[in-house]
């Protein structure tokens, strides 16, 4: 089968440095080799050569398949990505710990950045889709829904700056303290919410925490102040 794949050998001078895995995906979605204890998903026999990281990426800012899903919320591709590794997972006769590193290497798959600094939740949280958000939300960790772009902003910060409401509501059902995130410029949700005239995130957001109103950007302009200038 033809794979477009791009390979990063790791720890080449680092012997001692412990080995990251081999992941091959397919253009389509429907291929997944993985190796991360000198073993593959697809086969019991071991795998020669020096352990790698190899991800297909595709578009100007190296989206990865599952970041072109998210982008089109696509919610039957997203799935289908995540199904084949869980499928290989079912699959393999090996051990626990076996299992374990390729739940491992599934959480990496979810929360892998393209060169923007994007993780596929934050892109689709930033579309408005929906579904698509639900459905990696299943597998991401805290920390992969809390990572940041290159401007500063996580997930859940895009969808309450894009007025995305029901977005808003399902990441602060996961996280609560997502509320607390701030840009590169010391900007709140709720000050990007009310930047953008999101009067239906800026309710949700007081009345989880009415005192966010009092927290300032590094200009020194709060919710308050952006509110009034959206009239």
């Amino acid at each position: 089968m033809d794979r477009t794949k791009v390979e990063d050998n790791v720890n080449q001078h680092e012997p001692n440095t412990p080995k990251k895995a081999t992941l091959v995906l397919s253009s389509s979605g429907n291929a997944l080799l993985v190796s991360n204890s000198s073993k593959s998903l697809s086969s019991s026999k071991p795998v020669a050569g020096q352990k790698r990281y190899v991800r297909q990426v595709t578009g100007r800012h190296n989206d990865t398949e599952l970041h072109l899903a998210a982008r089109r919320g696509d919610s039957a591709a997203v799935r289908e990505i995540i199904d084949v590794i869980d499928a290989q997972m079912v699959r393999t006769q090996s051990s626990c710990d076996f299992d374990a590193e390729v739940a491992a290497i599934r959480s990496a798959i979810v929360n892998d950045v393209n060169e923007l600094g994007e993780t596929a939740l934050f892109i689709a949280a930033d579309k408005g889709h929906l579904d698509v958000v639900r459905d990696i939300l299943l597998y991401s960790s805290t920390e992969g829904i809390s990572l940041k772009n290159d401007l500063g902003f996580d997930a859940f910060h895009i969808a309450a700056s894009r007025g995305h409401l029901s977005i808003v509501k399902l990441l602060l059902e996961y996280d609560p303290g997502l509320m607390k995130t701030v840009t590169r410029s010391n900007a709140t949700p709720l000050i990007s919410a009310a930047t953008g005239g999101h009067t239906s995130v800026v309710e949700l957001l007081l009345s989880r925490d009415p005192n966010q109103i009092e927290l300032s950007r590094s200009n020194g302009k709060n919710a308050l102040h952006l509110s009034a200038r959206q009239g």
